[in-house]
């Protein structure tokens, strides 16, 4: 269902609708809300498929707008599970253990790019997953800033993790950092005035990263 929000009519049912439940048990819940393209995300848990629905008021409230078949992208068989997923700029981001960064269109649920695909975030021998998990920390300014890291890690930590900065419409490499974060759940890190801090647990600091002096002519 939904309810208005608005101060003359706050409370007020807008609109109900009930809906079949998801085959083979699957275990269906609201994940986000794109309030660009005006579309509602669920998400089933166990296939790790998307779909869309309209927020409008009008004809269209609570219809299926489009459903994802699976979370591949055309050059790349890994299914990635959808640990990290948020909406910005009309499209959905989905990354987690597989070490991809998915970008979808909310409108028609058309894949849009993936990042990691290539091998930017391979690690080789350094972890036992081949890619280094890749967790969204934060959008802001049109980029996608994200993290590696884990539930438990271990001592040593693994190796050559990053922090890194993605173009949240392209899917450009814009930057990468040396760092490792942990469990994502617990590391997100803020993004204020042109400045994204975080929790290097290779140092144990905490790093502050902006923009930088302009190049010299």
């Amino acid at each position: 269902m939904a309810l208005s929000l608005k101060p003359e009519s706050r409370g007020q049912l807008l609109w109900i609708k009930q809906y079949e439940a998801p085959p083979d048990n699957a275990t269906r819940y609201l994940r986000a809300i794109d309030p660009v393209n005006r579309v509602i995300i669920f998400l089933d848990k166990e296939t790790f498929k998307y779909s869309g629905y309209s927020l409008d008021t009008e004809t269209t409230c609570g219809q299926q707008l489009h459903q994802q078949t699976s979370l591949t992208s055309p050059t790349s068989t890994q299914l990635t599970d959808p640990f990290s997923a948020t909406v910005a700029y009309g499209k959905l981001y989905n990354s987690g253990f597989a070490g991809v960064l998915y970008c979808y269109d909310t409108k028609n649920g058309d894949l849009l790019w993936a990042y990691g695909d290539d091998g930017e975030t391979f690690g080789g021998l350094q972890t036992p997953w081949g890619n280094y998990p890749l967790f969204i920390a934060n959008i802001a300014d049109e980029k996608v800033f994200l993290f590696s890291g884990e539930h438990s890690p271990a001592t040593p930590l693994y190796k050559g993790q990053k922090v890194r900065a993605v173009d949240a419409i392209t899917g450009e490499e814009l930057w990468t950092l040396l760092g490792s974060m942990g469990y994502p759940p617990r590391m997100w890190y803020p993004v204020a005035e042109g400045f994204i801090a975080y929790n290097n647990m290779y140092d144990g600091q905490i790093h502050c990263i902006g923009k930088g002096p302009a190049p010299s002519e």
